[in-house]
Order: structure tokens, then C-alpha cells, then sequence
């Protein structure tokens, strides 16, 4: 706690310094600072960095960004340096819900509409292509883990708690519901669409999965949608 603390302090004299400058803050986290500076100012921020360095101890490290497309706080798309001319994908950074790998632990959620969501505003790739041209069926797959007290359904048969699925055309809802003074309350698992479970792997072609690439195509828009407006264009 009290490193923690200490820490959270001493960054927020960095950046109280750094708005004497002219810097425009908008992102102070537990270890980090996000801010836009204008490039006439570049040498006074290395100055007040240097001068925090020897009063902290610590030591600073920078990343430089083309662009950052932010959604809360721990939930956002950073384009670094270079990545213009390189493309290199080492070169976007990527936090919270447009992280595109599975993470072991996590909850599975389906990665193919941040790693749309990413293209578009790294590449200029519409997100309709990226959805529809996907041949992975592990991209657009999601689960839902549930309690004890809760009882799986789908198309009228009952189902295990824990279930992989995606959106499909030709799916059924997939519902849970748990005893509610001797009726079944039941909340749907996923309202948008209905769904196709698949738990076990198999070898059908994409083709033939019925996939709702509409659900997909909706969820990454409505995420674009809200983003941007808030596009920061950084070192301009």
C-alpha cells in the first residue's frame, strides 16, 4: 500500500508539472501517464523528466503514439511510432476488451470483433471485410460459465453449466434459468442472436456454420462508433 500510494503521488506531481507546460492530460493510471505535448515543448518534458528522475529515484520509460483510440480506462488501442511506415504489429498495443488473444483464466469472448475493430483504425480496413473473410471458427466464439444455483437450456434440452457457443442463423436461444418460489425465473444468455453450441471441435467448413456475421458486424460497429470521437492524433 504504501508503495502503491507513493507511486500514485509522485506520478501525479509529474503530471501536475506537466500541465504548467501546456500538457493536455488524459490518462493518469496506477503507473503510467497519457498525455498530448506540443513539439515545440519536446525539451522542457525531457527537463522536468530528468528533475523527477532524481527526486523519485525512479526511472522513466516512454512510448510514442500515432494515434490512441481509448474506450475506458484500461480499455484501449494504441498505435506507436512508426507503425505507418513498418506495419509492424509489435507496434500496437492493445488493453482490456481489444486484447485479440485468448487469455488463460479469462472468460471467452469472441476475438474476431476487437481484432476487426484494431485493422480499421490501424490499417483503414472495413470491418466488414475482416469479419466476413474470417475462416477461424475459435474468432467468433464466446462462453458463459454458471453457477450452481442455475440450470442450462438450449432448444429444450438441458445443457452443462460451462458452454462454448456462437452467434448463429440457425441456432436456438440459449437460456439459464434458476428456481424462483416454484417457477423458473430464465434470463437469456445472449439476446442479440440466437446461437450454436460447440463445445467439441469439429471439421465443418466455415461455410456451413451458419455464422451470424451480422451480430459480429453490429457489436465491433457500435464499439467504432463510440470511439471515434475520441481519437487522440498525438505529437501533431
Amino acid at each position: 500500500m504504501q508503495i502503491r500510494i507513493n507511486g500514485q503521488l509522485l506520478l501525479l506531481m509529474l503530471a501536475e508539472k506537466l500541465t504548467q507546460i501546456g500538457c493536455r492530460i488524459f490518462n493518469i493510471n496506477t503507473d503510467g501517464v497519457i498525455f498530448v505535448i506540443k513539439k515545440n515543448k519536446l525539451q522542457q518534458y525531457q527537463q522536468i523528466c530528468k528533475e523527477w528522475e532524481q527526486i523519485s529515484r525512479l526511472t522513466l520509460e516512454e512510448d510514442r503514439f500515432e494515434a490512441m483510440y481509448q474506450y475506458a480506462i484500461n480499455d484501449y488501442i494504441a498505435i506507436k511510432e512508426g507503425y505507418s511506415q513498418s506495419k509492424d504489429p509489435k507496434l500496437i498495443k492493445t488493453k482490456g476488451m481489444f486484447i485479440t488473444e485468448v487469455k488463460l483464466g479469462k472468460g471467452l469472448t469472441p476475438k474476431i470483433i476487437p481484432e476487426a475493430i484494431v485493422k480499421y483504425f490501424a490499417d483503414g480496413i472495413p470491418v466488414k471485410d475482416t469479419i466476413y473473410n474470417c475462416t477461424d471458427i475459435k474468432k467468433f466464439l464466446m462462453s458463459e460459465k454458471t453457477g450452481k444455483q442455475w440450470h442450462v437450456e438450449y432448444m429444450n434440452k438441458e445443457q452443462q453449466r460451462t458452454n462454448r457457443f456462437y452467434a448463429s442463423t440457425n441456432g436456438g436461444y440459449l437460456w439459464k434459468w434458476k428456481d424462483n418460489n416454484g417457477s423458473k425465473a430464465y434470463q437469456n444468455m445472449l439476446t442479440a442472436s440466437g446461437v450454436t453450441i460447440l463445445n467439441a471441435f469439429d471439421n465443418k467448413p466455415i461455410e456451413e456454420r451458419k455464422i451470424n456475421y451480422r451480430y459480429y458486424l453490429k457489436e465491433a460497429l457500435k464499439i467504432i462508433e463510440e470511439l471515434q470521437p475520441r481519437q487522440l492524433n498525438l505529437f501533431t
